[in-house]
């Protein structure tokens, strides 16, 4: 007569054992992965918030100052004027903080819509310095900050 091997088959219970341990700490990390990508995106849209808040509380200010200017005297409408600038240029480091933290795409607000409000008060500086009246840019300005309140409202 003919003697058969004997033939193991599958793996022997060392290795299962091992698979096993194996895929359960793939299991662990995954699962700690996914808790820790979790923290990281509640804090990025708590972030991206924060910086749409601040956003709409530099266009509400300068959208408060803007009606004082035509109603104010001559050094009073600098001021206001100065104060416009401050506001818009937040909002343009608000822009580029955002940028540089979520990318290109996720920009607050059109950064030429704010450009083109600081050079509406840019206008109206050389205007005023040049002693002629500045009706013409000072409704441009209003009409950008009303643009900018409409882009800031439609955030989030």
């Amino acid at each position: 007569m003919y003697s058969f091997q004997r033939k193991t088959e599958g793996v022997s219970r060392k290795t299962r054992d091992i698979l096993i341990i194996v895929a359960c700490v793939l299991l662990i990390v995954n699962v700690i992965q996914f808790f820790n990508y979790q923290t990281t995106m509640t804090r990025s849209v708590a972030l991206r918030n924060t910086l749409v808040s601040r956003v709409r509380q530099d266009i509400v200010a300068a959208r408060s100052v803007a009606p004082q200017m035509s109603r104010s005297g001559g050094s009073n409408t600098y001021r206001w004027l100065a104060q416009t600038r401050q506001y818009l240029y937040g909002i343009t480091q608000l822009n580029e903080l955002t940028t540089a933290l979520f990318g290109d795409r996720q920009m607050l607000v059109p950064q030429e819509e704010v450009n083109m409000g600081i050079t509406a008060v840019d206008n109206c500086i050389t205007l005023m310095q040049e002693g002629q009246a500045i009706d013409t840019p000072l409704s441009t300005l209003w009409k950008q900050l009303d643009i900018l309140n409409e882009k800031a409202e439609l955030l989030n």
